[in-house]
């Protein structure tokens, strides 16, 4: 996953008996960004990231907070949910929908049971986009394709930030 944000490819061929390759490709530059652009900052903004991968937590995680962000990461979303209890609701949730036990959106739902209003970026396969049926109107929300490039992200974290 962390390669595949990067835009890259990982290929693996394996024999048994004669051991395994990795082939790991990564574009040396992106050539639809503009590397001029200012990428949009925080200014201490409370962003709760719940996502059950440790890496991918991690990264988006340090991400956001060297961007100006409040980050509080959780790996799953009934801890999401208990954090509330002590450290109060956020500004913004960025959440994977691809959660195992309690999906993004079920948790998305019991958010919203606990008076949650803010702005909520669900990041989701496009293969598999999470059916939202049943959730009440929210002020923005926006589904991500993974894998998501730093700069969409940061763009889609400042649009909803500023749309609240």
């Amino acid at each position: 996953r962390i390669i595949g944000s990067h835009n890259g490819v990982l290929r693996v061929d394996s024999e048994q008996g004669k051991g395994s390759h990795f082939h790991l490709y990564l574009p040396l530059r992106d050539s639809c960004r503009n590397d001029t652009e200012e990428l949009p900052r925080g200014d201490g903004q409370c962003v709760l990231v719940v996502v059950e991968e440790a890496a991918q937590l991690s990264l988006l995680g340090d991400t956001l907070e060297r961007y100006g962000y409040a980050v509080r990461t959780s790996q799953s979303g009934t801890a999401a949910l208990q954090s509330l209890q002590s450290d109060g609701l956020p500004q913004l949730v960025v959440m994977d929908a691809d959660m195992n036990l309690l999906t993004g959106v079920r948790t998305l739902a019991a958010l919203l049971d606990r008076d949650y209003r803010g702005g909520v970026l669900l990041l989701a396969r496009p293969e598999a986009p999470p059916d939202l049926e049943g959730l009440p109107p929210l002020p923005y929300l926006r589904v991500l394709d993974k894998p998501v490039q730093t700069d969409e992200r940061l763009h889609a974290v400042h649009d909803a930030l500023t749309a609240g």
